[in-house]
């Protein structure tokens, strides 16, 4: 940037401060002779001179809009111990979301997914029963019935054993040694050495729908592998219960 375009941004800052009362953090572009303001919020890391010194912080408080969807919702606190960003939300939850049905539709587990949503800011997940809806429990001398008639179950079951039989767990972790993690190491190196400076517009939109392939890639494959952890995990619960009759909070602790 020459002298001209950062005196240009900075009377932008000015102008954006007067305009909600206080300093601003903003986001700007340029494009030939035009300044263009992207966003502006506020500055949550102000004050943290005072907040040393033990003095008492006000910051403006944003709305966030809030929308209860259906369902019974959890705050998963052990991946998103904090509120997640527009890119997060937009982008990597999304993948996330369609790596889990990935997953399921493999194994075959008894519900129907795995499900993250952005709710008021803060990431939530839910487990989504088989059709969609939260039922309420069936009687235990209802459930033989129920794998009977019910499609939805006995094709889940059908996946099951045949993710067994087939040792789905043993091949994707071997591909997972053989194929897949030396493939996601070529393309993160290949990825992190572009030189972005140098691209044009074109070049750095290809890149960055590159980089959204990539992200999609690898969390498909994270989440099947999880998906084979788990089938090998109950392998090995269940040779401790026979054998050795432990129950499974021992079996994890001493895993």
């Amino acid at each position: 940037m020459h002298e001209r375009q950062v005196l240009r941004v900075a009377g932008l800052a000015r102008k954006v401060e007067e305009h909600f009362g206080e300093p601003q953090d903003i986001e700007w572009a340029i494009r030939g002779d035009e300044l263009f303001l992207l966003q502006a919020r506020p500055i949550t890391t102000l004050g943290s001179e005072q907040a040393a010194q033990g003095q008492a912080i006000h910051l403006p408080m944003v709305p966030v809009p809030v929308e209860h969807p259906p369902g019974y919702w959890e705050r998963e606190e052990s991946h998103y111990p904090d509120p997640i960003s527009p890119a997060t939300r937009s982008t990597f939850v999304p993948a996330v979301n369609r790596a889990f049905r990935l997953m399921f539709s493999e194994f075959s587990p008894m519900i129907e997914t795995l499900e993250q949503r952005e709710i008021g800011g803060w990431l939530y997940q839910r487990a989504v029963p088989l059709g969609g809806k939260d039922m309420p429990t069936p009687p235990a001398w209802l459930v033989p019935l129920l794998i009977r008639v019910v499609p939805q179950l006995r094709n889940r079951i059908r996946g099951s054993v045949q993710a067994v039989r087939e040792d789905k767990a043993g091949w994707m972790i071997e591909l997972w040694a053989s194929d897949w993690r030396p493939e996601l190491i070529r393309e993160r190196d290949r990825l992190a050495a572009t030189d972005l400076p140098a691209l044009t517009d074109a070049h750095l939109r290809h890149n960055l729908e590159e980089a959204r392939r990539f992200m999609e890639t690898s969390l498909e494959r994270h989440m099947l592998l999880n998906g084979a952890i788990q089938l090998t995990l109950a392998d090995y619960a269940f040779a401790c219960r026979d054998l050795l009759g432990w129950d499974e909070a021992k079996m994890m602790l001493i895993f």
